[in-house]
């Protein structure tokens, strides 16, 4: 999927909400909170946004297309369409501040957000995988990364900094990620062997890190 595709595509918030119904990002079938009656899904213009509507012609209570998904709260402000564009741009590596505000009109705010946003979902995704990687004939790169906050989004770092470590396997393309207080073998030994299976190559910090633990 590409940007050209996304241009082409979602037009407007019901293509939008379209394509994230298909993907089983927006709810696909709704029962009333009210009456439990099965609603359906309708559109009430640019301004209101797609919304479920209960079928029960005595109550016909509405519903956010949002609401108890992931587009609920702060997420809301941005538009269905705008968000799978942004998406998109991230996926492919293309959500930089100059890019979303040229082609997606996007704000310096809201595209840091968003930013922020969906490197959380991707590291909680990667953080849920439960079975080691690699193996044998397989390689394994690791890696550490400091993460800090900075104040006002711009400028030198400032505040809390925090140590992520995970590693890839370079021919699966499976990963784990895992947040730690310290670089020191005693942390992350356990982590090692935790994630990844014996019998295959190592690259990365992790060649000294097994050195030191086993001499």
């Amino acid at each position: 999927m590409s940007l050209r595709w996304y241009f082409l595509n979602i037009r407007d918030e019901e293509s939008a909400a379209a394509f994230l119904r298909e993907r089983g990002v927006l709810h696909q079938h709704r029962s009333c909170p009210s009456c439990h009656q099965d609603m359906e899904f309708c559109s009430r213009g640019p301004i209101v946004g797609p919304q479920w509507r209960c079928r029960n012609s005595a109550c016909r209570r509405r519903v956010s297309s949002r609401q108890g998904t992931w587009f609920a709260g702060s997420r809301r402000r941005l538009s269905l369409e705008k968000v799978v564009g942004v998406i998109l741009a991230w996926s492919i590596q293309l959500s930089s501040q100059k890019f979303c505000k040229t082609q997606l009109e996007l704000n310096e705010s809201t595209t840091l957000h968003w930013n922020r946003h969906l490197r959380s979902v991707a590291a909680e995704a990667v953080g849920e995988v439960s079975h080691p990687i690699g193996g044998p004939s397989k390689t394994v790169e690791l890696d550490e990364t400091m993460f800090c906050r900075r104040k006002y989004n711009r400028g030198r770092s400032y505040g809390r900094q925090q140590w992520v470590f995970g590693g890839t396997c370079r021919e699966t393309g499976e990963s784990f990620v895992e947040l730690v207080n310290d670089r020191t073998t005693a942390t992350l030994l356990p982590i090692i062997l935790r994630h990844v299976q014996p019998g295959h190559h190592r690259d990365g910090r992790v060649a000294s890190v097994l050195v030191s633990c086993t001499t």
